[in-house]
């Protein structure tokens, strides 16, 4: 979701992706879903998040990694994650091979019930 991946979405233009997942951001508010949202390397090329997903979420954790792509990789975030006392997580990211996946897959490992959010990528 950082603005500086947009570019490499290749089915779909940057705005009409970047539309989608704002109003995914949107379901989350509406429905009271707890979210954390995370970033990679933020300062540099990854870029921040879309302004309007963080204006959408204002009291969400948020997670700022200093360059993993899988999130289970750095030590912080089981704890992060554990500390919300949650037991299924919906993970949605840019590229759903690397960003979404390998997640996904620790996440799994961890023994969470893991659901991945398609319709936020496409």
């Amino acid at each position: 979701m950082q603005v500086g991946l947009f570019q490499i979405v290749g089915d779909l233009k940057p705005t009409y992706f970047k539309n989608t997942l704002i109003s995914h951001g949107g379901i989350r508010k509406q429905f009271d879903i707890p979210a954390i949202l995370t970033t990679s390397t933020q300062e540099n090329l990854n870029g921040h998040l879309p302004r309007e997903i963080l204006d959408i979420c204002p009291n969400t954790t948020r997670y700022p990694r200093p360059g993993e792509v899988n999130v289970w990789d750095n030590p912080d975030f089981p704890a992060t994650l554990r500390g919300a006392n949650k037991t299924q997580i919906i993970v949605a990211g840019i590229l759903t091979g690397v960003c979404t996946e390998l997640s996904a897959q620790s996440l799994r490992a961890g023994d969470l019930s893991v659901w991945i959010n398609f319709e936020a990528l496409h």
